[in-house]
């Protein structure tokens, strides 16, 4: 992997400012490998992009989770995740259909608020975004190691999991 690749698409791709930062000073870096052309930084972004695609994550965690029934087992994602909305979010009666209430149905948009606050640390929908009437970034509390009322953990990483 070219190591002046984060200085020459960095920020295209949304890298940490102060990585592209670094990566813009490293000298060793810009002697040994040339900067990439605007066709090649082009397609290096459209090669990151396809590799991290965002939007198909997003869907294929949705369908998982979505997946709940009688059968699934304490340890699925479905479950976990039941547990983790009923401490992490400020109404965690909206991942239930509204009309049928014991439904299960979780959608695209609380899914990626949730994922952006516990990857990105905050929401990134604009604040009139609303899931079931309520705003998606107040939807999503705190991640419980901020307010230590929990039991649940959150590593280094930025992962949570059960102690």
């Amino acid at each position: 992997m070219q190591v002046q690749l984060p200085a020459d698409i960095g920020n295209a791709i949304g890298l940490n400012k102060e990585d592209v930062r670094l990566a813009s000073l490293d000298m060793h870096a810009q002697q040994r490998f040339p900067c990439l052309g605007s066709a090649e930084k082009a397609e290096a972004v459209a090669g990151c992009r396809h590799l991290f695609d965002l939007e198909a994550f997003i869907k294929a965690l949705t369908v998982d989770i979505n997946a709940l029934n009688a059968d699934s087992c304490t340890e699925s994602l479905p479950r976990q995740f039941v547990e983790w909305a009923s401490v992490g979010l400020c109404d965690p009666h909206v991942i239930f259909n509204e009309a049928e209430g014991l439904t299960w149905s979780v959608g695209e948009p609380l899914i990626l608020a949730i994922v952006e606050k516990l990857v990105l640390g905050r929401c990134g929908a604009p604040a009139e975004e609303v899931y079931c009437g309520v705003s998606l970034c107040d939807l999503v509390t705190p991640l419980q190691s901020e307010t230590g009322d929990h039991d649940w953990e959150v590593e280094s990483s930025g992962a949570t999991e059960l102690p």
